[in-house]
């Protein structure tokens, strides 16, 4: 039985791994760097638009559930006052997910 629960979160990646060129790998690496942050930002945001809890998405990601409530205050920052980051975000909105 397919879990639906699992195709969203891995279309969610796919749509986020694709818009910002960063992998998944990438993601859940303990990396600072600014183009690693915006796409783990842009993912936590997308799946709690989701509707999953903090704990499930630092599971994801491997992060506790504290990071996961801080990458989406930096995205809420981000994409109030960086166009950049901004129109990141758009496009790992608008991406089509290959794996539909």
């Amino acid at each position: 039985m397919i879990n639906p629960r699992k195709t969203i979160i891995d279309n969610t990646i796919s749509r986020v791994t694709a818009a910002t060129g960063v992998t998944i790998e990438e993601i859940r690496a303990k990396n600072r760097h600014v183009a690693i942050v915006y796409a783990r930002n842009i993912l936590c945001h997308e799946l709690a638009e989701q509707r999953f809890r903090n704990g499930e998405i630092g599971e994801v990601i491997h992060r506790d559930r504290s990071t996961i409530y801080n990458c989406i205050q930096m995205y809420r920052n981000d994409y109030a006052t960086d166009q950049a980051f901004r129109e990141l975000a758009q496009q790992a909105q608008a991406e089509p997910s290959n794996t539909l």
